[in-house]
């Protein structure tokens, strides 16, 4: 527009220039027509002049934006670093035939081979694995997808899909296989039992809500027994989910142990030391025992189809399980601790410092052998492993006593730490081990009790370790898995967070 001005300005000039004596009208006609001319010859090439100006306007724009790419970028913007993925972390694992199978958090599962960790097969199931177990050549896998559960079944030797079972499964899930049966539990207090083969659902049972997650259940001779947070206990027919036997009381969850099914016969423990047999069948009532008050501290247990009680006076009584009758009755004077079978023997601990081997058929004495009473307690039962049996395990800051379970000798006697246990030592190969704190594992020779090896981790280790045919595999909080050869600690191989 001020061009245009300024051109229309010069015209005017130019008019009053040529308005001179009349007989120059015809020549100042003549200029002016001219000056028109050269005006509408002026419109068009502004138009032009402003559409140029539009096309380099556009083009600086598109050339803005591809130097915002990274193929025009400079080489300072193509240096800057990438967003980084969510680091790579074990979720969980299971050990099945030598082979780790190893869930982590991108949904994938993995089998390695436990001796070098080299990568058999590996499966991405595109959902976070919650919870995966391996049994009968089958890794089963829990995943949440969305509002939905779906149990994965794969096939343990090459990682194919075999089925998938989806459901309203929610929350927290556990998962058991057993008997050709998946059992879940979910937090609603439903049990699903579905066909390993296929994932057909077989049945299912609604036994209350809340439940207890872990360690509620119990498959045993097609006997499901179910413990709930309401003091409930149930005992379903494993084929069909039918109902079985159902108990209810006042007692606290801790009140009644897992039933023990055997020959057509189950045993129910209380923490009063009571005994319930019942038929297997239809539940009724065979024969029950109720121990005497003031009796030695340890719950009546029930081991190859008898039942062990014990009373005040310090005897233990080996009950049949059929009946209820006395197979036969040991009396050493004191208290005694709870009886450990190995090996069709009995080993026991008495209040005044005697261990003893009973055989379990007929109670009679094997051998017994005498200490201090102050060096034996009977709340320090036997722990036997490979033909040694080792007491006060599970008494920090005490001596450690080896014997062999053949003649009760003394093979060695050693105190294993001088700091308290932050977990109960456990024998495993020959070897034993525990944890002072959650970073360390310690690890003694079973054999004389010497100092074998010491593992530190970066961070908080997974109480207990998983101890399978001589390697540890250790499950640190930092996602990462450690494979150790149980006999000297050598890390095998180790699954790292990726990042």
């Amino acid at each position: 527009m001020n061009d245009l001005q300024q051109h229309d300005n010069w015209d005017d000039e130019k008019v009053e220039i040529v308005d001179l004596p009349e007989q120059g009208e015809s020549k100042a006609a003549d200029h002016k027509s001219i000056g028109l001319l050269q005006h509408q010859l002026r419109i068009p090439t502004l138009i032009w002049a402003v559409r140029i100006g539009i096309v380099l306007l556009v083009g600086l724009l598109v050339l803005t934006i591809l130097l915002q790419t990274p193929f025009f970028s400079s080489p300072r913007n193509s240096s800057r670093p990438a967003s980084k993925p969510a680091p790579l972390t074990v979720t969980g694992m299971s050990v099945l035939n030598g082979f780790v199978y190893v869930n982590a958090s991108d949904g994938s599962i993995a089998a390695y081979r436990s001796n070098d960790g080299k990568r058999l097969w590996r499966v991405n199931l595109g959902a976070r694995i919650y919870y995966a177990i391996t049994s009968d050549q089958t890794v089963y896998c829990f995943l949440i997808k969305g509002d939905y559960g779906q149990v994965a079944a794969l096939r343990a030797s090459d990682g194919t899909l075999l089925w998938t079972h989806q459901d309203t499964f929610t929350g927290v899930v556990w998962l058991m296989a057993k008997d050709g049966i998946v059992y879940l539990n979910t937090e609603r207090g439903m049990i699903y039992a579905l066909r390993s083969s296929d994932g057909r659902l077989l049945w299912h049972f609604l036994a209350g809500m809340p439940m207890q997650f872990s360690g509620f259940m119990s498959v045993n001779n097609g006997i499901v027994a179910i413990q709930t947070y309401e003091n409930e206990l149930y005992l379903l027919r494993e084929r069909d989910g039918a109902v079985i036997y159902h108990y209810a009381s006042l007692l606290t969850l801790q009140d009644v142990a897992f039933p023990y099914v055997d020959k057509g016969f189950i045993a129910i423990i209380s923490n009063t030391g009571s005994v319930q047999v019942r038929n297997e069948k239809n539940g009724s009532l065979v024969w029950q025992y109720t121990s005497a008050k003031k009796a030695a501290p340890w719950l009546p247990t029930v081991l190859d189809g008898i039942a062990y009680v014990n009373n005040a006076a310090g005897s233990i009584q080996a009950l049949r399980i059929q009946n209820g009758s006395q197979l036969w009755q040991f009396k050493p004077g004191a208290a005694i601790s709870l009886p450990v079978l190995d090996n069709r023997t009995i080993y026991m601990t008495t209040a005044g410092g005697t261990v003893v081997a009973l055989r379990s058929a007929d109670g009679t004495l094997l051998w017994h052998t005498q200490f201090a009473s102050s060096v034996v307690n009977e709340t320090s039962y036997p722990t036997v492993d490979g033909g040694t049996i080792y007491l006060n395990l599970n008494q920090p800051g005490g001596n450690v006593l080896a014997l062999s379970a053949g003649d009760g000798h003394v093979l060695w006697q050693r105190a294993l730490s001088t700091h308290a246990f932050a977990h109960a030592p456990l024998v495993s190969n020959g070897i034993i081990y525990l944890g002072t704190d959650d970073l360390t594992i310690d690890a003694w020779r079973g054999s004389d009790g010497q100092f074998l090896w010491h593992y530190r981790a970066p961070t908080q280790i997974i109480w207990y370790p998983t101890v399978v045919d001589g390697i540890m595999y250790v499950l640190p909080y930092n996602g990462t898995l450690d494979v150790l050869r149980l006999s000297d600690g050598k890390l095998l191989w180790q699954f790292a967070a990726q990042k």
